[in-house]
């Protein structure tokens, strides 16, 4: 699968309300089972981090990494 493929498909995954939902979900989980806040680079969040870059969240005010740290 190529980069934009890939980028392509996270973006799907995590469209609108019911896909921010459902990262921030997958954020607490990830933040219980590792006991640590993820980073934009953690093992199976990057593809979170590549949604906020091309800006799907901007209109519930998730513009950075940090932005959406402050909902977990």
């Amino acid at each position: 699968m190529t980069v934009f493929e890939e980028t392509y498909f996270e973006i799907h995954r995590y469209k609108g309300r019911e896909g921010l939902e459902k990262a921030i979900q997958e954020l607490k989980d990830f933040e219980k089972k590792y006991e640590k806040k993820p980073t934009s680079v953690s093992k199976g969040i990057s593809g979170i981090y590549k949604v906020i870059q091309v800006g799907e969240w901007k209109e519930f005010g998730i513009i950075t990494w940090d932005d959406l740290l402050y909902h977990i």
